[in-house]
């Protein structure tokens, strides 16, 4: 947002904008550096692999990755990437998994993940429910409160 401009309608505090203004950071997206993505994707998949247990990307998914041109930046890559070493069924990620995982990811309207693909992550944590939560991107007591669902409609 134009926070100057807003400053100027009224609509944003100007004492708030002097403070922001201080230190301004141009940070590019992520499309416009490429190089980054290679370095990106191994920090990601380590902490992942803290979580979950270790997971690589083989070169077939990374090229993949280096296509997608992440109109949502590194919180996209991100998502995609944990997305994707959730649903693998092994401990490697395909491109056939980054491109269903985009798919996922990608939506406008973020569906929840099955409960099978739940089950599947606390199943690759070890049975750690906390783990398996941080590698999905939610709440620990979101995934206990869905999990506790699926089992009562079972």
């Amino acid at each position: 947002r134009d926070l100057r401009a807003m400053v100027s309608d009224g609509t944003f505090r100007s004492d708030l904008y002097h403070r922001l203004v201080s230190v301004v950071l141009d940070v590019p997206p992520l499309r416009e550096r490429p190089g980054d993505l290679v370095e990106l994707v191994d920090i990601f998949l380590e902490r992942i692999g803290e979580d979950l247990g270790h997971v690589t990307a083989t070169k077939g998914a990374r090229i993949r990755l280096a296509e997608h041109d992440w109109p949502g930046n590194v919180r996209e890559l991100r998502n995609v990437l944990c997305s994707a070493a959730v649903a693998t069924t092994n401990r490697f990620i395909e491109a056939a998994d980054i491109d269903a995982a985009i798919e996922r990811v990608g939506t406008a309207v973020r569906r929840a993940p099955s409960a099978t693909s739940l089950a599947h992550a606390v199943e690759l944590a070890g049975g750690n429910i906390a783990a398996a939560a941080r590698a999905l991107g939610i709440a620990r007591t979101t995934l206990r409160d869905r999990l506790l669902a699926e089992a009562g409609r079972q």
